[in-house]
């Protein structure tokens, strides 16, 4: 449990609180604080308060975010000339989300000493956050969508575990939740993870970009083939098992999970995928050089803008590869 939400827990189990209570997070220089605001007659919803002069809070407009966030601009009745910005979850469902929203908002706002541009963080901040929280589906993830995720971190374990890379620059190098051509960028080097499931032997390149990278110098590309299996593992347990890792240092952690949501995890949504279970066959790595079977930009008629196209795994043994041909250029 973190540290804000021990001090939410405090602070809901008080009956002696009125609207508005808050407390301090330790924020270094910006005054974030951890709040609660009781309706009354009604719930008692969780908040973000930055405490700001009163003509800077005034620049902000009470809004209804739409996905569980309601800005609100307060006066605060225990300080003349002050104010506070207060960002309030009204949904309950999205509370692991807004752990992981105000944990962004402290290590991002929080350092920041000039008041007019902490606001101007604060709620540039929030803008992105808005944008993520467009992926939560109250259904959970899509089937071709866990199986993805699974893929990409189970390799990302891998990439720890047996190629004893750094844990930093694996979570930096973890790009697939943002949409990017492929699944890890290195400096230098970049790796794309392709699962196939049910016997299949077909890999789904989802686009021109997938296998065809100018920024990277060495370029890889790894199937992991998994069979359903009640003794297999589910992505709830291998999430839980880099949760763990990480945690090991709370900048990490705070940046995992942040990730995780990005992908559209969400650890309250665990249960609808804990019988789905995955084992793992024997992966393969291949090296993605000049002379690999794929479609490429460069080599298209100009009207030809976007394709799709499939690979026969079983037809590419001739790039296949040792894993330390990977890992040596990750030290």
């Amino acid at each position: 449990m973190s540290k804000l939400d021990i001090i939410w827990q405090q602070m809901e189990s008080d009956s002696s609180i009125d609207t508005l209570s808050y407390q301090n997070t330790g924020s270094p220089s910006a005054q974030l604080l951890a709040g609660v605001r009781r309706v009354p007659g009604g719930p008692t919803n969780r908040a973000v308060l930055l405490r700001l002069p009163v003509h800077l809070v005034r620049k902000v407009v009470s809004s209804d975010r739409n996905q569980g966030l309601r800005l609100d601009p307060l006066e605060d009745q225990n300080a003349p000339g002050y104010g506070f910005v207060a960002l309030v979850l009204t949904k309950g469902e999205l509370r692991d989300i807004f752990t992981i929203l105000a944990t962004d908002m402290l290590e991002v706002v929080g350092p920041i000493t000039v008041q007019a541009d902490q606001l101007r963080a604060f709620l540039k901040r929030l803008s992105r956050w808005q944008d993520l929280l467009n992926y939560y589906s109250p259904g959970g993830l899509s089937a071709p969508a866990r199986q993805g995720l699974f893929g990409e971190l189970w390799a990302m374990r891998w990439l720890l575990a047996v190629g004893n890379v750094p844990a930093s620059p694996v979570l930096s190098a973890w790009v697939g939740p943002e949409r990017a051509p492929q699944d890890f960028q290195f400096p230098g080097t970049a790796l794309e993870v392709k699962t196939t499931s049910g016997g299949s032997n077909t890999l789904c390149i989802g686009g021109l970009w997938q296998l065809e990278s100018v920024a990277a110098t060495d370029f890889f590309l790894l199937h992991i083939p998994l069979v359903n299996s009640a003794s297999g593992e589910s992505l709830p347990v291998l999430v839980a098992d880099l949760v763990e890792r990480f945690a090991l240092d709370p900048v990490l952690g705070s940046r995992f999970e942040a990730r995780l949501l990005t992908a559209g995890y969400l650890h309250s949504q665990a249960a609808m995928y804990k019988d789905e279970k995955w084992s793992v066959k024997p992966t393969r790595l291949m090296t993605v050089s000049e002379d690999f079977p794929r479609l490429r930009t460069h080599e298209l008629p100009a009207a030809i803008t976007a394709a799709t196209y499939e690979l026969d795994a079983g037809a590419l043994d001739p790039w296949l590869c040792h894993e330390s041909t990977l890992f040596t250029l990750l030290y």
